[in-house]
């Protein structure tokens, strides 16, 4: 994989959190404790995310430096969701070079993830939502620095003035259902009540066709009625 030279070269930190028994927070946890003193703010972004600036010339601490930000403890930044692109295979080429285009729907409009300040807080941050960690103890905004205050990671209706986060959480089909099999980050597998709830997520995004959901059928041992008639049209 490309990117393997970040981590050969020391720049990305891998913690094989299933074996350390880990939650998603957990790590978020760690990383905020670990950096205190080391940099100012840390980025929560999974790696199918990434940061884009309207302005292609901004930098991370162009933007961080405008007006608004210098009280604001926890920036809010909107997802743009893509989805397969009418692709089903993984192909080893850069995730915008294989999804340029976003879903229409963009169903992460409502959500984000956060770019936070490093200081003491001097009490459990992450307890509640891996989107942001608790308002209790801190003054958060959306990307434009506008004091903003919502539960559990949900926003209005997205601002994209200055950046976004380009969300690939589903990819192709034959991706998706690496996840699936892989199971829940607890280490347990799938119940079929969840893989129908999986897959309502990914065909809510994706167009139905015959070889996705015969991958998804074969591969998971398991029939969905309720999509063949998508197919039949």
């Amino acid at each position: 994989m490309y990117y393997n030279y970040y981590i050969d070269k020391g720049i990305v930190e891998v913690k094989l959190i299933r074996e350390l028994n880990w939650e998603q927070m957990d790590y978020y946890e760690y990383e905020l404790r670990h950096l205190y003193n080391v940099c100012e703010w840390i980025l929560y972004f999974d790696i199918d995310e990434f940061l884009e600036f309207k302005d292609k010339k901004m930098t991370i601490k162009d933007y961080l430096t405008l007006d608004g930000f210098d009280k604001c403890e926890v920036i809010k930044i909107h997802w743009l969701v893509y989805c397969d692109n009418d692709l089903v295979h993984y192909e080893n080429k850069p995730l915008e070079e294989r999804f340029p285009k976003p879903s229409p729907q963009n169903f992460g409009k409502n959500f984000h993830k956060s770019i936070v300040r490093v200081k003491n807080y001097n009490t459990t941050m992450w307890v509640d939502s891996p989107h942001q960690p608790n308002e209790t103890y801190t003054y958060s905004c959306d990307a434009t620095g506008r004091y903003y205050k919502r539960p559990r990671g949900i926003l209005g209706t997205p601002n994209y003035k200055y950046c976004y986060l380009k969300h690939y959480n589903m990819k192709t089909a034959e991706e998706y259902l690496v996840k699936l099999t892989r199971g829940h980050i607890k280490q347990h597998k799938y119940s079929p009540e969840e893989l129908l709830h999986k897959m309502d997520k990914f065909f809510a995004c994706n167009k139905v066709t015959e070889e996705k959901l015969s991958m998804f059928e074969k591969t998971l041992n398991m029939t969905f009625p309720k999509y063949h008639r998508y197919i039949n049209k």
